[in-house]
């Protein structure tokens, strides 16, 4: 036995093995959450829901790639999940992929599960905040309401999901085992996002093709938004951002949406 299939067979008897069909990646525990961009190894970490958040909230302090996992709240453990990750050239953007035959696996193996991804902070927001700052003093009205609309813009999508990310929510939901209680969150700086299919929606969405998914969602992203700014300005200048997320997150969910946002415990 060479030392990568010995690992392998370690790491399987330690977590109580998920597997022979596990062929591409050795399991390795870790004692933190982290970011994995070599994936060659696959890290599980045993840790509570709680302990696990507090792990990406330092990695969200990091200039780094994105990170997935699924979390297993019977056993306690995050499994990484995330592959190809990817930083654009232009560093405002990162991008992961999932190996949706592992989480699969999980889903089959598991009765509940919760998938987590975060997003990183936008550079750009900490120009557009000095930007507005500025703005303000000046009491230029057009130009703050210019520049508000394009933070409040760039702030819904750090710390909401993607339409991509919706989309691909949509999939998982369609394709997850009956007796799975599924969960999808993603984290960013300002806490955490759950986003769900309702019943209708699963009705709406579930016969799409996901391009087809996607545009509808990015739709309903821009009706979001627009309802919500019309809305919510002037008062928002005065306003905390958690009460301005949670607010946002009310009016996306809809008949077909249900979207909640919680700030960090």
């Amino acid at each position: 036995m060479n030392l990568r299939s010995f690992c392998l067979s370690i790491s399987c008897s330690l977590l109580g093995c998920i597997t022979q069909e596990v062929h591409d990646r050795t399991l390795v525990l870790t004692d933190k959450l982290s970011v994995n961009t070599i994936n060659l190894d696959r890290y599980i970490t045993r840790l509570d829901e709680q302990e696990g958040l507090k792990n990406i909230r330092e990695l969200l302090t990091t200039p780094s790639f994105e990170e997935a996992w699924m979390y297993l709240p019977f056993k306690k453990e995050w499994h990484e999940v995330g592959k190809k990750e990817k930083i654009y050239e232009d560093g405002k953007r990162a991008s992961i992929d999932h190996d949706i035959n592992y989480e699969l696996r999980l889903m089959q193996r598991n009765p509940e599960v919760v998938r987590y991804h975060f997003h990183k902070k936008i550079p750009e927001q900490n120009h557009l905040t000095d930007l507005l700052e500025r703005a303000l003093q000046r009491r230029d009205v057009p130009l703050t309401k210019r520049l508000l609309h394009e933070e409040i813009e760039l702030l819904f999508g750090n710390v909401f999901a993607s339409p991509t990310d919706m989309a691909t929510m949509i999939e998982y939901s369609r394709i997850a085992p009956e007796n799975t209680a599924l969960q999808h969150k993603v984290c960013s700086e300002q806490g955490v996002v759950q986003y769900e299919l309702t019943p209708r929606g699963k009705v709406n969405y579930y016969p799409l093709k996901q391009d087809a998914r996607i545009t509808m969602l990015e739709q309903r992203r821009k009706e979001a938004l627009e309802t919500f700014f019309a809305d919510a300005y002037p008062d928002i200048v005065q306003r905390s951002a958690i009460d301005v997320l949670q607010e946002f997150a009310t009016v996306y969910s809809n008949g077909d949406l249900e979207v909640t946002f919680a700030s960090y415990k």
